[in-house]
């Protein structure tokens, strides 16, 4: 195998249709706030595309050979040390990048498979009842709990991150405007060869290749410059496994490029991956939920923490 490492290097917001919804499904239980009282924004993404890397080291992405996300580093804001939420672990780290929730706040603590969705409304689902279409396309089976809205267009690739990202790219030519996508593949070769070995490295590249395809189709239908691109990871890990309250696994990486960003910033305010939901909704227009720890990353666009 050719080793390939670096040497370091529109809706209007509809928000009390959206309250009322809400009630009327019994989703709503946290209170939320009018993002334009967090600050006014600068302009509104056509597209949203949100990207995990399940269980993707920030230390690991930098010695693998990753040139788009080395290019997206370059053209939008950055930090290789955010945090994830506690429990490092798929489902609760999940619940927590599309909610804008901590753990204890969204309440998701297991791990393991469950048919009915959570309670707690995500970015996708809010933007759902106002009118944006929206999908997610998944690389676990266990990631059905996450899909609360029957609108919502869901898939579940079975076979790693190029399938992921087939469909993908077919939601991105077809006008999907607030998408969700989920590569699996670090995850399963820090499980399989280990954290940081040979194997795991070399198989970021072609999760990094993946998501060029992601950029290409976007360039493609001419809407990268306008989408809103989000890049974070549930958690790292250490050896064959991951859950510790330690660096190795609660360090996560976080890329925004997009409208507004400023380009080539290294974040300097503490981000959890939480800030995802939290971004894209400030970002839309739509109502925020209260939250400890989750917040806009405003200083991204320029404007502070």
């Amino acid at each position: 195998m050719k080793q390939r490492f670096a040497k370091r290097r529109l809706l209007p917001g509809l928000f009390t249709a959206v309250v009322l919804l809400n009630v009327a499904l019994g989703l709503l239980t946290l209170n939320f706030v009018q993002a334009d009282t967090v600050t006014p924004r600068r302009e509104r993404p056509a597209r949203v595309v949100v990207i995990s890397l399940d269980g993707a080291r920030p230390d690991a992405l930098l010695m693998a050979e990753t040139p788009n996300l080395q290019a997206l580093a370059a053209r939008g804001a950055y930090t290789w040390t955010a945090s994830t939420t506690f429990p490092p672990v798929t489902i609760p780290a999940h619940s927590s990048i599309l909610t804008g929730l901590d753990t204890s706040e969204q309440g998701v603590t297991w791990n393991e498979y469950r048919a009915e969705p959570i309670d707690t409304p995500t970015f996708l689902s809010l933007a759902a009842d106002v009118g944006y279409t929206t999908a997610m396309v998944v690389g676990k089976e266990k990631f059905e709990q996450f899909r609360q809205r029957d609108s919502m267009q869901y898939v579940f690739a079975r076979q790693g991150d190029r399938s992921v990202v087939d469909q993908a790219v077919a939601w991105i030519e077809g006008g999907v405007e607030v998408m969700f996508v989920h590569f699996p593949n670090p995850d399963y070769f820090g499980h399989s060869t280990g954290w940081m070995s040979d194997t795991y490295l070399e198989m970021l590249y072609t999760t990094d290749q993946q998501i060029g395809r992601i950029i290409e189709a976007l360039e493609a239908e001419g809407v990268f410059e306008d989408t809103l691109l989000i890049i974070t990871a549930d958690h790292g890990g250490h050896e064959l496994v991951h859950g510790s309250d330690i660096p190795e696994d609660m360090l996560v990486p976080f890329l925004i490029t997009g409208p507004g960003v400023e380009a080539g910033l290294e974040l300097r305010q503490a981000v959890t991956n939480t800030d995802a939901a939290m971004t894209v909704l400030w970002a839309l227009g739509l109502p925020l939920p209260e939250s400890e720890i989750g917040r806009p990353v405003l200083e991204a666009f320029g404007r502070g923490s």
